[in-house]
């Protein structure tokens, strides 16, 4: 049998995932709360710990609501989702 290496997942902070989304922290602090857009885990010291799937997800809100979607309406919806509806639009 190989002998194969898993790569952990990676975990982002929210300081990460606003400089690489491009979103600002208040906003993704709003948009987790307000609109359930994100369940980030948290760590001991009670700081969000997003995942891969987050940061993209951050990324597609940003860009979806720059072309006038309300985040009202869009942040329930998955990844797959929101990737048709940025072909879409």
């Amino acid at each position: 049998m190989p002998n194969t290496l898993l790569t952990p997942p990676a975990i982002y902070r929210i300081g990460a995932v606003s400089k690489l989304s491009g979103v600002p922290v208040p906003t993704l602090r709003i948009w987790q709360t307000r609109y359930s857009a994100f369940s980030p885990a948290t760590s001991q010291g009670q700081h969000r710990l997003y995942n891969d799937e987050d940061l993209r997800k951050a990324a597609l809100l940003k860009t979806l609501t720059g072309q006038g979607h309300g985040i009202r309406l869009i942040a329930g919806l998955g990844n797959p989702q929101l990737e048709q509806l940025l072909q879409t639009s």
